[in-house]
């Protein structure tokens, strides 16, 4: 626009007015203005505005944003880019500037993308949602398999190492995967055989006893056959009630 405002502005202002319109459509620009080197409005994305003086039109923009901007006419100059607007000032010569001098006029474009920006930052969140959802099931299904695969099966081996150290029976069924059913398995095979041992030791310790009855028996019969005070009914009749 400015380049064309060099050469159209006098001659085809028509052509330059209705690519200034189009340039407002596709850019979405708050202002689009054109201003002559005394500061007043050519040509603008609003036609109320032509021929007033550009301070005038600030209640549609702040007029900080507007000094910032303007502070140097002789160059271009833009806002902060990383703020929700952006202002652009680009000089041009202006094609009524007197012999000799270069008196500059510049177009003057205002973009706030506030709207835009919380638009698009909805959009963003909007657009998220199926993932984070998916992240939310992922995360659940995973704490489920971790309480299935871990977590219940460590519990029920240690109710189970409980119930076994009160002296009840030890009941259990390995479950879970990889190491923690290995886990489980070994410690119910090592449970079920000191159980067998135990059981050994409680049947060789039963017949034990059952010889030293019968050594002491014999001990006992062995001293009463070597009394001499008895005769031979008497040592039989002591015998039978041993």
């Amino acid at each position: 626009l400015a380049k064309k405002a060099e050469v159209d502005l006098v001659e085809r202002p028509g052509p330059l007015e209705e690519d200034l319109m189009l340039s407002t459509r596709l850019t979405g620009a708050t202002a689009l203005v054109l201003l002559d080197p005394a500061g007043r409005i050519v040509l603008a994305h609003d036609s109320g505005w032509k021929g007033s003086r550009f301070d005038e039109r600030l209640t549609t923009i702040k007029p900080e944003r507007f000094r910032e901007t303007t502070s140097k006419r002789a160059e271009s100059h833009s806002g902060d880019a990383g703020s929700p607007y952006v202002d652009v000032l680009v000089p041009f010569i202006f094609p009524s500037s007197r012999a000799g001098e270069r008196e500059h006029g510049a177009v003057f474009v205002a973009m706030d993308f506030g709207d835009a920006l919380a638009a698009y930052q909805h959009r963003h969140f909007v657009d998220q949602l199926p993932l984070l959802a998916i992240l939310l099931a992922f995360a659940v299904s995973l704490a489920l398999w971790v309480f299935v695969s871990l977590v219940r099966p460590l519990r029920q081996l240690t109710d189970a190492s409980k119930r076994l150290r009160e002296g009840g029976d030890f009941s259990f069924s390995a479950g879970g995967f990889g190491e923690v059913r290995e886990l489980g398995e070994a410690f119910s095979a090592t449970v079920a055989q000191l159980d067998e041992q135990r059981r050994t030791l409680l049947a060789k310790e039963a017949d034990l006893r059952e010889r030293m009855k019968e050594l002491s028996c014999l001990y006992d019969v062995f001293r009463i056959t070597e009394r001499d005070d008895i005769d031979t009914a008497q040592m039989f009749r002591l015998v039978a009630k041993r």
